[in-house]
């Protein structure tokens, strides 16, 4: 079974996380996973091809329509692949997909958003608006098999139309609490002794640190103490330095940039904080969990993803002040973790759910 997976970015986000610990964790030499990209540079490719994977570049049609469906058809034709499975947070552009559909190539649609907060500029959402009624009946008519990581996701991109829920999973014990790693985290980011709120992260309008750090601003002014650290790149991350420099809080953040310990990071976090303002299955507050953090999050996360009673739910509210709350009373609550309750998302049961999904589709 070859597999072509739409499609890898220059920041390296959830999707590439969850398909990087699939291909890591694919012990079946039937099953091939490789990756296609048109975003010009692949963040962590060298990761995926030292897992097996190729990784396949292509240009954006904006830039050589000709070309890009004759790329795509060479790459369906020559690559026997038997599914296309693409990763959406909205519906493109097509064309990748009508010409995998013409291939004889079998589609999944798979669903990791939910616009349940508009975001973005007038003419951004206008486009957006217009691809939704263009794109979406193109997309699922070719598509053979809809997917989304949660239900709110699959509501809100295919509506009526029929779809699966796959759970979004990590190698659970990757992410078990270190002792000996947070004392060594702590005193490599000079945090001993500091109360230090994590965030993992893509810095981009959703994620919200723009609120993230106005909480940390409030909590500063109460406790000198407190200290965010922040993993994640993005087109807002120098923005968001600036900000926090404004705010005259470069002593209390670490802004880390994108990591590959995220791990480790997460063993000296004391609390986990994530005010975004639309998500599907955020797959950090997964990995917070596994830590064994208490996590503060707006309300717009579903809660598919509560495993322990250690999340607490608020709104984004223009007054802070139940955030700084609610951070100040976790801060000193994180809690040891059974790993076997999180058994629904555990990657090698995702990866077997995966395999019988693509065999249905013969």
């Amino acid at each position: 079974m070859k597999v072509l997976v739409s499609s890898l970015t220059s920041a390296f986000g959830g999707v590439e996380s969850l398909f990087l610990s699939i291909v890591k964790n694919n012990n079946d030499p039937d099953m091939q996973f490789d990756f296609v990209c048109t975003d010009g540079t692949a963040a962590r490719e060298e990761d995926f091809t030292a897992a097996g994977s190729k990784v396949i570049h292509i240009e954006r049609p904006s830039r050589q329509l000709k070309s890009y469906k004759e790329n795509f058809k060479k790459l369906f034709e020559e690559g026997k692949y038997d599914v296309y499975h693409v990763n959406l947070t909205r519906y493109r552009f097509p064309l990748d997909v009508l010409i995998a559909k013409q291939c004889g190539v079998k589609v999944i649609l798979h669903c990791h958003s939910t616009q349940i907060y508009d975001v973005g500029s007038l003419k951004y959402r206008i486009i957006r608006n217009i691809q939704q009624v263009v794109f979406r009946p193109l997309m699922l008519e070719a598509s053979r098999l809809n997917l989304a990581c949660s239900d709110n996701a699959g509501q809100y991109l295919f509506r009526k139309h029929p779809y699966q829920i796959l759970h979004n999973g990590i190698d659970l014990e990757k992410f078990r609490f270190s002792q000996e790693t947070r004392d060594r985290i702590r005193k490599e980011l000079a945090l001993e002794g500091k109360k230090v709120i994590g965030h993992i992260g893509r810095f981009s309008l959703e994620k919200n640190h723009r609120y993230l750090l106005g909480v940390l601003e409030q909590l500063v002014k109460e406790d000198p103490d407190y200290v965010l650290l922040s993993a994640g790149d993005g087109d807002l991350f120098e923005e968001m330095k600036a900000l926090a420099e404004e705010k005259g809080l470069q002593e209390h953040v670490r802004l880390l940039g994108q990591r590959k310990d995220i791990q480790d990071l997460l063993s000296a976090m004391d609390v986990f904080v994530f005010p975004s303002i639309h998500e599907a299955l955020p797959i950090t507050l997964i990995e917070a969990q596994a830590n064994g953090l208490p996590c503060v999050v707006s309300d717009y996360i579903t809660k598919e993803i509560d495993v322990l009673d250690t999340i607490t739910r608020l709104p984004l509210s223009e007054d802070k002040t139940a955030w700084v709350k609610a951070v100040q009373k976790a801060v000193s609550q994180r809690t040891a973790v059974d790993l076997e309750q999180f058994e629904e998302f555990d990657i090698t049961k995702l990866l077997g759910r995966l395999k019988k999904l693509y065999q249905s589709m013969k």
